[in-house]
């Protein structure tokens, strides 16, 4: 392979390694906000929350408990 094949496999490579880093930003940062919104709604409830969070926030279990009256 000449010079410019190699660089412009390394344009695209890295194109797509800066793609692929800014949507799993996007997607922890949108996680994170409907966690916090969720949360705010469950504390207005009187609620308790419970939330399980895996890595990065990308995957998450929440739950909100009334107490019982």
């Amino acid at each position: 392979m000449t010079i410019k094949k190699h660089y412009i496999l390394g344009v695209i490579v890295a194109t797509i390694i800066i793609c692929f880093t800014m949507l799993l930003i996007a997607r922890v940062y949108f996680n994170s906000q409907e966690i916090t919104a969720a949360s705010e709604e469950c504390l207005r409830a009187n609620g308790i929350i419970h939330v399980e969070k895996g890595l990065l926030n990308l995957t998450y279990s929440f739950m909100c408990v009334q107490e019982a009256k």
